[in-house]
């Protein structure tokens, strides 16, 4: 009684607010204009919102005391087949609420009222989608419900809004917990920018996103305090017991979460986004009221009138302050902060959510069923059975000849610019990608008529130094094709241009999310990443049947025949320091935050060098010589290594590998991304022209024709490097480098970071004491003056 009061209240001061809240809704009549009869009404509503659905029928009936409403539950797996049962005998409900799948199958089987012409313009467009078609209308939405961010109240103060800020908790001991189910877990592919089809029918999860989602999940899956699992209920009560601290699911579980652990220990946040800023985007699920088609027309009208009046604006703002984990789908519903966060979090993610549209229901269920292995191959991922490459390249095929659907792909004469005009292009590549990447020029310059780009090589050691010096007055190439390394200091003195509003992330998610990491500056992107230039474990095939997992199995299969020769210096020995418990500098204070990683491995590295066929070098040329003339077994190095050792030994005798793990992590080397980066001073028109030739030498067609060299890791995830191994462990050992801002400061820290290696393995000192000394000394020098 009290419920339906508060109901009473709240839509008679809603209605004196607002006379325009019921406008654009079906028309009803009066209240007690002479409505009679009765409506029978089915639902799969249970728990706490069949007392919330009850709560407004009881109004209605107060407000209609000639109308009979009898309300049932039906299990949610049993409706179809029941309501087509008692649909032959002319009986069963006249009024059906069920979730927007059972709409359509219903609808399929015939047994639903189309509403047309009905005027659904007052609800979510999404909502209304998955419901009802151009021509046909089969259901009214009522609710919506979706996937959402679960946490701990007594475990967790501020919940992450972002991916990497997730990981980062998850690393400081706060358990995660995720359904390894397609539906489940698809919000991270929204996170990544990616999707799997368009409204066109399209297939987009070949472009990048859905796949970097899924190596995300396979990397993360074997992650102490990452719970990736199938068993739902297991999951569900993991939460509820307190052993995890994050839980995704249903936004439908606030009700019994609440229930199991009391109001104050559940948090609801919404979902994270990714790395470039993408915006989860969790399937939505959408409850609806249909319309039996073998009621008479009397009924239906009661049946119209009784879901008007629940779908109105006055009872869905009742539903979101009752905290079901449904929002309303009524647009008019001012949804402020005076509702409980819970329902007003909802209300947000489900905004961000993807509809299954009513067209592609079928497809949809099919796909739940099994078709094409699609969901199995997606958990097979997760757990490691099968690579996200692997995945998306079957999955494809299986689209195309199951169902005649195509991937969505670029016509390189789209990326032609309005104005045509001539650029530029400075760069460092070697021999064999600068006459591709000249061919690619000559061949956009037939694709775009009027369009000229002049490429220039020119000496790695000048080529920056030259760029900021012509850049400086006024001149200056427009596109400059290089290395990472140089964008801090050139964006410090802004000599770039800030494409962050340029450069669609749509487009970036193409690529290994840390190489556009590697691009940016201060959170702002400077550079399109194209291919990738990271050091890697070299070994010959004759001396290693399979290379070392980590530091410790290196220096176990190392002796005097069989020789590990790796250079040292804080760049070539960087890739030690977080897999031994972490190092970290901001590069923009000066500070050195984090230094554990780097003592723990100078220590390592002092206990290995005496160790017979272990060989710390800092001269990286005799390094590569000794492997170069089979000396050696194992080399550190990067791609730029691959054609003299091709000559040198044949491409069939050495193989390439991540580097080794070890004792926290994997080996993680700094990440070096070359990319376009464009002219500060660059015109509008030769602006445009230099990010269309950025576009086109990143399509997948010009990539695996830089692919082709052989020495050309492309950073682009849609590319299969299967038949390419050594160039795939690149790729590979990109995705746990670390992202170091190059400027000015870290150019302080390498310099003396490499005293400090000759220091330790040269001069024996002590890296207990030596690091600290290391540190004074950096902060000291980066120190404003």
């Amino acid at each position: 009684m009290q419920q339906r009061l508060i109901l009473l209240i709240g839509m008679v001061a809603a209605l004196l607010l607002s006379t325009a809240c019921d406008a654009g809704m079906p028309a009803r009549e009066t209240p007690n204009a002479g409505r009679a009869g009765r409506v029978l009404l089915w639902h799969t509503w249970r728990g706490e919102a069949t007392n919330t659905l009850n709560t407004m029928l009881a109004l209605y009936q107060e407000i209609n005391p000639d109308v009979e409403v009898i309300s049932i539950g039906i299990e949610a797996a049993d409706v179809v087949n029941r309501f087509e049962e008692s649909s032959k005998g002319g009986l069963g409900p006249d009024l059906l609420l069920v979730d927007a799948g059972v709409v359509h199958e219903l609808a399929q089987r015939n047994l639903l009222r189309d509403l047309t012409p009905l005027d659904l313009s007052a609800y979510l467009a999404s909502a209304t989608r998955m419901v009802a078609t151009d021509a046909e209308i089969f259901a009214i939405p009522f609710a919506a419900h979706t996937e959402v961010l679960y946490y701990n109240r007594e475990l967790v103060q501020t919940p992450p809004t972002t991916i990497a800020e997730l990981m980062q908790h998850v690393a400081a001991g706060k358990t995660f917990a995720q359904s390894a189910h397609f539906v489940d877990s698809y919000w991270g592919v929204g996170a990544y920018d990616g999707g799997i089809v368009d409204s066109r029918g399209r297939l987009l999860f070949g472009l990048g996103g859905f796949t970097n989602w899924l190596d995300f999940l396979a990397t993360a899956r074997v992650l102490p305090g990452f719970r990736l699992d199938t068993d739902r209920e297991a999951l569900q009560q993991a939460f509820i017991d307190g052993q995890v601290a994050y839980f995704v699911a249903d936004s439908a579980l606030i009700p019994d979460l609440l229930a199991a652990m009391g109001p104050e220990k559940v948090g609801v946040a919404l979902l994270p986004s990714g790395p470039n800023g993408g915006i989860a985007r969790p399937f939505l699920r959408t409850d609806a009221f249909a319309f039996s088609r073998v009621t008479s027309d009397r009924e239906f009208t009661l049946a119209l009138d009784l879901a008007s009046f629940l779908s109105g604006a006055q009872n869905q703002l009742f539903m979101a302050t009752q905290r079901l984990g449904r929002a309303p789908v009524n647009s008019q519903v001012r949804l402020t902060p005076s509702l409980p966060a819970d329902t007003l979090t909802v209300a947000r993610q489900t905004r961000t959510a993807e509809p299954v549209l009513f067209a592609n229901q079928s497809l949809w269920k099919d796909l739940n069923a099994g078709a094409l292995g699609f969901f199995d191959s997606y958990r097979q991922v997760s757990q490691g059975i099968l690579t996200p490459a692997q995945m998306v390249a079957q999955g494809l095929a299986a689209f195309s000849s199951q169902y005649a659907m195509q991937p969505r792909v670029t016509d390189p004469a789209d990326l032609c610019p309005v104005q045509p005009g001539a650029i530029t292009i400075w760069h460092t590549l070697s021999i064999g990608e600068a006459q591709v990447f000249s061919v690619l020029a000559r061949q956009f310059e037939e694709i775009c008529p009027g369009s000229a780009i002049e490429v220039v090589q020119k000496d790695d050691n000048e080529i920056a130094g030259l760029f900021a010096e012509e850049a400086r007055q006024g001149g200056g190439p427009d596109l400059l094709f290089e290395s990472s390394r140089w964008l801090a200091p050139l964006a410090d003195e802004g000599l770039l241009l800030d494409l962050t509003e340029r450069v669609s992330p749509r487009f970036l998610q193409q690529f290994v999310p840390n190489t556009v990491e590697a691009m940016r500056y201060r959170g702002r992107l400077y550079g399109v990443p194209e291919s990738i230039v990271v050091l890697a474990l070299f070994y010959n095939r004759a001396a290693v049947n399979e290379p070392p997992i980590d530091v410790q199995q290196l220096a176990q299969s190392v002796s005097a025949t069989r020789r590990a020769v790796l250079p040292v210096g804080f760049f070539w020995a960087y890739w030690g320091m977080n897999p031994f418990g972490g190092f970290a500098f901001d590069s923009y204070s000066g500070k050195v935050l984090e230094t554990a990683g780097l003592v723990a491995w100078l220590q390592a590295l002092q206990r290995v060098d005496p160790v017979p066929g272990m060989e710390l070098t800092f001269d990286f040329g005799a390094a590569e010589d000794a492997f170069a003339f089979e000396e050696a077994a194992y080399l550190v190095s990067g791609p730029w290594s691959l054609p003299r050792l091709r000559e040198s030994i044949g491409s069939e005798n050495f193989g390439v590998a991540p580097l080794p793990n070890g004792p926290v992590g994997p080996g993680s080397p700094m990440l070096q991304v070359r990319g376009s980066m464009i002219n500060a001073n660059a015109s509008s028109l030769d602006v445009d022209l230099a990010l269309a030739f950025s576009y086109f030498i990143n399509l997948p067609e010009n990539q695996e024709r830089l692919l082709s060299t052989e020495s050309h890791v492309t950073a682009s995830v849609t590319i299969d490097l299967t038949g390419h191994p050594n160039l795939d462990s690149f790729r590979e050992q990109a995705k746990s480098a670390a992202n170091v801002v190059e400027n000015s400061n870290h150019a302080i820290l390498e310099k003396l970071g490499d005293q400090l290696y000759h220091d330790v393995l040269i001069e024996g000192a002590d890296p207990t004491i030596a690091v600290p000394l290391f540190v004074e000394a950096v902060e000291a020098a980066t120190a404003d003056p």
